[in-house]
């Protein structure tokens, strides 16, 4: 965690402003040896979950610099991985995130398995983050906090097809109970292609 952030927060118990790009607030719970401190997320997608920061050049270790992007998107998506979603990305390149809506599977770009809570028949989703270029865990990193923060959003702008059936249609999910919304953006790509499409996402739908 950058020192000018850590320094935000100055006096143990002092809610700072913000914690890094999610603008998570936090308290100081512990200081410690070396400069490190145990901080407690108060808001945002880590509320009520602990680290420990450390300083910038005690972070900066030799390990850490030459670290690549996608192998520094790999340790952060780790970290917000439970043990069994952690076996399961390490055997098979796939977890699975319960929601109110049902359980979705991460790990297939633009092919997200869906099984429905109301018990309607299995369905695959297309949600595509904002942005181009990111590492394909950074994709699962944002999707997997839209799910534990928003499934409201999620659902509301996934666009999804029925094994077998080869089309895309946009929302609402079958057997979701919140309502559409603009499908405008990034998510928007995954409209307008039939799956075998060699141009287009749905493409590696097919390939599953």
């Amino acid at each position: 965690m950058a020192g000018g952030r850590r320094r935000a927060a100055a006096r143990d118990g002092e809610r700072a402003p913000a914690a890094g790009e999610a603008g998570a607030a936090f308290e100081v719970v512990e200081r410690r040896a070396h400069g490190r401190m145990l901080l407690r997320f108060t808001g945002g997608v880590l509320a009520g979950r602990t680290v420990v920061a450390f300083p910038d050049d005690e972070c900066r270790d030799e390990v850490e610099r030459f670290l690549s992007p996608s192998q520094r998107a790999e340790r952060l998506l780790l970290s917000l991985l439970d043990d069994e979603q952690t076996r399961s990305w390490r055997a098979a390149g796939t977890f699975t995130v319960g929601t109110s809506q049902g359980v979705v599977e991460l790990g297939h770009l633009s092919n997200l398995r869906f099984w429905p809570g109301s018990g309607e028949p299995e369905v695959r989703l297309c949600v595509v983050p904002h942005g181009r270029g990111l590492p394909l865990a950074d994709v699962w990193v944002n999707l997997l906090l839209m799910l534990r923060d928003d499934p409201a959003h999620f659902f509301g702008v996934a666009n999804w097809f029925r094994p077998g059936e080869g089309t895309w249609h946009p929302p609402p999910v079958p057997g979701v109970t919140v309502s559409p919304r603009d499908g405008s953006g990034a998510a928007a790509r995954c409209l307008d292609l039939r799956v075998g499409d060699p141009h287009g996402p749905a493409r590696r739908a097919a390939s599953r």
